[in-house]
């Protein structure tokens, strides 16, 4: 059953010299529930443009973005803040820890904008993910690892319908990069979570069944495209 459909979804901005760029142009995409899909992306084909256009942060010009039966290109800001936070789980490249919050309370604090605190089990998410003893801990405390096992908690506590990640290993070495990645798929898998992921790591993206190039998915991202949009 079809989780998340894109159709025809356009998005554009204004340069300071008054040109219009076409950034994003999807013409169909779609993700089942529980769906885990790696969308292969360089820097400058939309990727993170992309994603906040689905999780609602951005308003897509033209098109549907169509979440669990809902169109959230329809949708007012305040019912995409409330659709964000009941169903959507999202994992920065940056983390975006609070850094006055200790690791348990930046995980409860991403619950309570969604089903409620359930602390407990926010405890036990970061057990699981092997923090049992930095639970107190203040992101300048934490690794870089640590951090990153945080924030992939904080995505998943809810038991959303969909996480997004956007190079969520992307300032990870190798070793902590791959225990991420099959961390937060175990945890997607376990509440039949979907994850669409974007990455340009070769590596990351070869543990993904289906992998999906941005710049064949998004047609803004196409250097003729491109090229058009610029003399427009």
């Amino acid at each position: 059953m079809t989780l998340l459909l894109l159709e025809n979804v356009t998005k554009q901005f204004r340069g300071p010299d008054g040109a219009v760029q076409p950034v994003i142009d999807v013409p169909r995409f779609e993700l089942a529930r529980g769906e885990q899909v790696a969308l292969e992306g360089r820097s400058g084909t939309g990727k993170t443009t992309l994603l906040h256009l689905i999780a609602g942060i951005l308003r897509a010009d033209g098109g549907r973005i169509m979440l669990d039966g809902e169109d959230l290109t329809r949708a007012s800001e305040a019912r995409r803040d409330r659709v964000r936070a009941e169903k959507l789980g999202y994992v920065f490249q940056t983390f975006n820890l609070l850094q006055g919050y200790s690791a348990l309370e930046n995980v409860m604090l991403g619950m309570s904008f969604g089903r409620g605190v359930d602390k407990p089990h926010a405890e036990e998410l970061l057990r699981r993910l092997g923090l049992a003893d930095r639970l107190h801990h203040r992101p300048a405390q934490l690794s870089i690892g640590q951090q990153q096992r945080v924030a992939l908690a904080r995505a998943v506590a809810n038991r959303p319908r969909l996480v997004l990640a956007d190079e969520p290993t992307g300032n990870l070495d190798p070793f902590h990069a791959n225990e991420a990645l099959e961390l937060l798929r175990t945890l997607c898998q376990e509440n039949e979570t979907a994850l669409l992921l974007v990455s340009h790591d070769r590596d990351v993206l070869g543990r993904f069944e289906k992998r999906v190039a941005l710049e064949t998915l998004n047609r803004a991202s196409r250097p003729a495209h491109a090229a058009a949009g610029a003399r427009a």
